[in-house]
Formats: structure tokens, C-alpha cells, sequence
């Protein structure tokens, strides 16, 4: 076997791969798999593919008029359904809005509360000095009125 031979089960591989055209095939394998269409299993299998390759090219001509009538019904319909889902769809469904909205409630309630409980205090100059004088914590021997 040289470097151009080619296996029956290559050749149907690439058979079904590529289709019944051995000039599609890749050019490396082109020349092996000509001669081993020669042979009468290679030229049955060969047939058979280009069989399914006629079906596959056999394609219906569409007029561009019933083609465009086609795909606007198609969008239409795919909008009709879109709306009518939309008009069902209960209000809770999409709750995208409740987390800022909560957010806002969250904050404005905690500003109302801190500004009730939070007294208003104002230390007066003397209330250190007499916090200190009057707490005993000076040192023994100080005279204390």
C-alpha cells in the first residue's frame, strides 16, 4: 500500500462525507479514490451517494412574492402571540422594579427613625469639668468642696 492508496472503508467515509462528486473530495485524496471508483463496489456506493445528492440539490423554486407573504405571516403571528402574552401576564410577574423600590422605602424609613430616636444633645462647656470634679476620681489629698 502506498502513500496514495486509499481502504474501501475511507472511500465510503469520504463517500458519505463529501457526496458522489470526487472532485469535491479533498485534493490529497482525489487521485487514490479515481482509481478505486473503478472498481464495481466503489461505482455502486458512488451511485447510491449521488442519488441522495440529487434529492439534496433538487430544491424548489419559491416565488420572491410568496416567499415575502410567507415570512410576513410568520412575523405576524410570532407578534400576535408576543402580545398576547404580554396583555395575560399578571403585574407581580416582572419584579425588576420592587428591589430599588424597596431599597428607597428601606432608606427613607431608616432616615425617619434616626432622626426620631437619635436625641438632640449638646454638651455645655462646664459638664466635662464637673463630670470630673464631681466623680471622685481626682487624686487623694485634692480638697473637695
Amino acid at each position: 500500500m502506498t502513500a496514495y492508496d486509499m481502504t474501501p472503508k475511507e472511500f465510503q467515509r469520504l463517500a458519505e462525507t463529501w457526496g458522489g462528486a470526487i472532485d469535491r473530495w479533498p485534493t490529497s485524496k482525489q487521485e487514490a479514490a479515481m482509481r478505486l471508483a473503478a472498481t464495481p463496489k466503489a461505482a455502486a456506493l458512488l451511485a447510491e451517494v449521488r442519488i441522495l445528492d440529487a434529492l439534496l440539490e433538487d430544491t424548489h423554486k419559491v416565488a420572491p412574492k410568496r416567499l415575502r407573504g410567507a415570512s410576513y405571516a410568520a412575523l405576524k403571528r410570532i407578534m400576535g402571540q408576543e402580545d398576547r402574552r404580554m396583555h395575560r401576564a399578571p403585574l407581580f410577574d416582572n419584579l425588576g422594579w420592587f428591589i430599588p423600590a424597596a431599597s428607597i422605602a428601606s432608606a427613607a424609613i431608616l432616615g425617619v427613625c434616626l432622626a426620631l430616636v437619635v436625641p438632640v444633645w449638646q454638651p455645655a462647656p462646664q459638664s466635662i469639668l464637673s463630670l470630673i470634679v464631681d466623680s471622685g476620681s481626682l487624686a487623694a489629698g485634692v480638697v473637695q468642696r
